[in-house]
Formats: structure tokens, sequence, C-alpha cells
């Protein structure tokens, strides 16, 4: 199951993700790889488990054919050198993070940045002594002027999350490697088929596999494709940090892969057409979607990546200036699209306390259908007399435990 870069790149991409580097003739003719469920490995001689570094499969945490073949497809799709698969796109992000920065190490991270890369960043990051800062996503070649003899690592993102900001992704690599920095990017928006990060000189491309590939929202995964450079260095950290993806999973993501590309040119026309609905809507002041001509950022566009994306609206109570973070919106302005008639509210049953059955001696639980004013008190007790026989300390306790007891005939349950 070896990659052919050349063929790879004079295949179409449709026939990439239909076939992929696997070659069927390897399992005896399945188009599909097998689901293998390893841990444990066998060798032929103690001689061969000694030098099973030379090996293609030695453990199961290191790999299955499996594995492999979701492995191969995405180097070949992504133009890498090799590619690593996690439990999800957030450990896409930080394993590379973890294996590239140390205590003392200077990180830049770009402004539009997923979120939880930013709660990665001042939690754990921040905690293991690593110096994080933030750039504008124009900065362009002007980042040089942000590294630091320290700085370890320049992290990328495009387009911002949620905000859309584009970037002069090989100028800022150009500038990075010149001050002795690794670059990541998160590509989980345009997927290779739009954008190949490492061609434009990123040296770790980041995808959140849980989206396009897998594609049903039945899957979490990330991945990680590499440069020579930096492969080994990742593949080490994930087995010392001990995570993979499971067969199962993977799997999934190998049959999603096949129909990417006829997906995502649906969800493009839809995108677009839906951008250009609400484009003309009262109640929205600005559509950000790449592809419209009133895309604010729309100079910055170099690679065709983004007529996939889908559209983000600013209500125009908020309009948001280009180097903005798109705020959080109240009830009150927040655009509405029809998502459904309400549900009815339910009527909320009445709540009995136990003191609304004081005199049933504790055997009424539930009150008889006429309701709590239509119940028949016991016989031999008056409406504020004792019992015959009883003591009034005992009665004084009786009522206490009674009153701090509250009966619940049934939760009330508030509608969606």
């Amino acid at each position: 199951m070896t990659t052919d870069r050349s063929k790879s790149r004079q295949t179409g991409p449709n026939t990439l993700l239909a076939h992929g580097p696997y070659d069927p003739r390897s399992m005896h003719g399945f188009v599909n790889p097998p689901v293998v469920h390893a841990s444990t490995v066998l060798f032929e001689s103690t001689d061969a488990m000694k030098n099973r570094k030379s090996l293609p499969y030695t453990y199961g945490l290191r790999g299955t054919p499996t594995t492999k073949a979701l492995e191969d497809a995405l180097s070949e799709l992504e133009n890498a050198h090799e590619t690593i698969l996690v439990p999800s796109g957030l450990a896409a992000i930080s394993i590379p993070l973890l294996a590239f920065l140390g205590a003392g190490d200077h990180c830049l991270i770009v402004d539009s940045v997923y979120s939880p890369t930013r709660q990665f960043a001042h939690g754990t990051l921040r905690r293991m002594g690593v110096e994080i800062e933030y750039f504008d996503p124009h900065v362009g070649a002007g980042i040089a002027d942000l590294m630091k003899p320290n700085t370890k690592v320049v992290f990328l993102e495009a387009p911002g999350s949620n905000t859309f900001e584009m970037m002069d992704v090989s100028a800022v690599c150009e500038a990075a490697h010149a001050g002795g920095a690794v670059t990541m990017l998160d590509n989980t928006w345009a997927t290779p088929l739009y954008f190949r990060p490492i061609e434009h000189g990123v040296d770790l491309s980041i995808h959140a596999l849980t989206k396009y590939p897998s594609g049903h929202s039945d899957v979490m995964m990330g991945s990680v494709s590499a440069t020579k450079e930096t492969a080994h260095r990742l593949r080490e950290t994930q087995m010392q940090i001990g995570i993979n993806a499971a067969p199962d999973d993977v799997y999934l993501v190998l049959r999603g892969l096949k129909t990417m590309g006829v997906r995502l040119e649906r969800h493009q026309a839809s995108a677009l057409e839906l951008a250009e609905w609400l484009e003309g809507r009262d109640g929205v002041g600005e559509v950000r979607h790449p592809a419209l001509a009133s895309f604010f950022d729309r100079e910055a566009l170099r690679a065709p990546v983004l007529r996939l994306l889908r559209p983000v609206l600013v209500p125009p109570s908020r309009q948001l200036f280009p180097r903005q973070r798109l705020p959080r919106r109240s009830g009150a302005d927040r655009p509405r699209l029809f998502l459904g008639w309400p549900r009815k509210p339910r009527r909320r049953r009445r709540s009995y306390r136990s003191d609304d059955l004081q005199g049933t001696g504790g055997r009424h639980l539930h009150p008889p259908a006429g309701g709590a004013r239509g119940r028949r008190r016991p016989q031999g007790r008056s409406r504020t007399g004792p019992r015959s026989g009883e003591s009034a300390d005992l009665r004084a306790g009786d009522r206490r435990r009674l009153a701090s007891a509250h009966v619940m005939v049934r939760p009330h349950c508030s509608p969606r």
C-alpha cells in the first residue's frame, strides 16, 4: 500500500478519493481494506522481535493495515511524507503542539484560531511554561517582527474560524522558517481538495476528519500530515502519549472519504445559494462567504478554497471590523432562521407537599381523584384535634417530619 506521488498529481481528485493508494491485490482482490482489530503481534523469531523497527507492524498501537490504508490515503491527498491518526480533531491540534514545544518556548498563534485551540494554549501550554502570543491574520511577512529567538511554532488557520479572515500562508511560512520555527495549519475548513498547506510551505497540516471526510456525524477523528523533516518527531510523540484511532472508526472515515468530493460540490452550491438569499434579508447586516462579491476580505483570496464554506451572519446591530472576532450575540439581535414550529408547552402538574397530607397518617402518598380538597379525613381525628391515644410530643414530631418532606408526584419538564 505504497503511495506514488507523481501518479497522484496526474489523477483527478474524485478518482483519488474512490481508489486511493490501497491495492486490492494485496488483500485477495477485495476493493476495501479489511478492518483489523489487534493489539499483540507475533514475531517469527527472537531476532525478528529484536529488529522489529524494520517491520511494518509490531503492536496494535503503532498501527494496523486498516490505519495504514487511511494514513496513506490522506498523505496522498495532502502530498505529505507521512500522516498520523488520532481520536479527535482537537487531539490533532494538541499532539503536534506538544511535539514541538517545551518550557521556555515562544508560540505564535493566529488570532482567528479555533476557540478550543486557544483554550489548549491558555491552559496546558501555559502550565508547561510556553509563552503564547497571538497575531493578526493579515500580518503576512510582517510576522518576522514578532519572531523571537525562542519562537518554535507558528500556528495558522486559513480561513479563520467563523470569521473567515484570509491570510498569506506562503509569506508567513517563509518568515517563520527564516526564524527557525515550525509551521502548523488547521486545514479543516478547506480540506486537501481545495488547499494543500504543505505545498505552500506549511510543515504540518492538521485536519478534523470528524467533519467533511467522515461526513455523517457518527465518527470523531483527527489527522496530522507532516513533511519528511517533521514526521519522525510527530510519530514518536504520538507513540509516547499512546493514542491512535480505533479500527472501526478508521473504516468509517475510509468509506466517507470516497464520497467527499461529490458531497462538497453539493455543499458548495447549497451554501452559496443560501448566502446569496441571506444577503438580501432585512434582518442581516453582513454575510461572510468568500464567494460573494461583498466578502470583506476578498482581496486576500488567492486559492479556490473557499467557495464551499457555509455563510456566517452578522446582525445589523453588531457590525464587525475585518480584524474582530465574531462576538457572542444575545437572543434579541441574533438573526433567526425557521427551525420548525415550536412545541406546545406542557402543563405543569401540581406538586403536592406532605403538609397538604397532614392528618392522613402518611397512608395516602398520592391524593385521591377528587384532589386535595376532596379527600376524606381518617375517622377518629378532628380537623385540629389529636388522634385518641397520641401524646402531644409524638404529634409534634410527626408534624415536623411531615413538613420537612417534599413528595413530588411528577417532575416538571419545561419545553425546549
